[in-house]
């Protein structure tokens, strides 16, 4: 019995494959081959640009003049343990924000405010609050014009408002009287809570 395979390769034949030599030099010749240039391919290089160089826009800000000039050691101001001292750095190299870190000086409210409370004040600020308000209360008596003693609001013996009407304005006054009374709560409980601080401090 003769096999269907014999058959088979007698008509088709036996597979053809190159010589290994050939092989080779159609590989190379492909590696050497050089792409065509493109005709519309972009210029990455910034200085041969037609226009001239390509610079990045900075924004537009003076730098001040440092009282430390760039190079100069700055000691007594390294807070890592091990390192060396910093180093001033040119006034550019430092970033725009930095500089203006000054510009609005936000005041302290606590100080500047007459009716803060004095347990959080220092022995100096104290001392300068008492002295300014004895200056007034002399100015106040030698022109005859005395204020009338203001109660405390949460020391006051009035009813506080209600809606008696049933109307939207009542409402909304009540609300507010509400809203007045316990603020004015929370800044005498945190005054107390202050003022035993400092004394256990003392």
């Amino acid at each position: 019995m003769t096999c269907t395979r014999y058959f088979f390769n007698i008509k088709t034949g036996p597979p053809f494959f190159p010589p290994i030599s050939r092989r080779f030099s159609l590989s190379n010749a492909a590696s050497h081959a050089v792409a065509p240039p493109l005709s519309n391919a972009t210029n990455l290089n910034p200085k041969s640009h037609p226009d001239g160089p390509v610079s990045a826009e900075k924004p537009t800000f003076t730098f001040p003049v440092s009282i430390s000039p760039a190079g100069t050691v700055l000691r007594g101001l390294n807070y890592i343990k091990g390192r060396d001292d910093p180093v001033a750095m040119k006034e550019d190299d430092y970033p725009i924000w930095l500089w203006k870190l000054l510009d609005e000086k936000k005041s302290d409210k606590s100080v500047n405010n007459e009716d803060s409370d004095l347990f959080s004040k220092s022995k100096k600020l104290r001392k300068k609050a008492a002295k300014k308000q004895r200056k007034l209360d002399a100015i106040k008596k030698a022109s005859g014009k005395i204020d009338e003693v203001q109660i405390p609001l949460t020391q006051q013996s009035i009813d506080l408002p209600s809606n008696e009407n049933g109307s939207w304005v009542g409402a909304s006054v009540a609300e507010e009287g509400r809203n007045e009374l316990r603020a004015a709560m929370r800044v005498e409980r945190r005054k107390g809570i202050k003022e035993k601080n400092y004394l256990k401090s003392v």
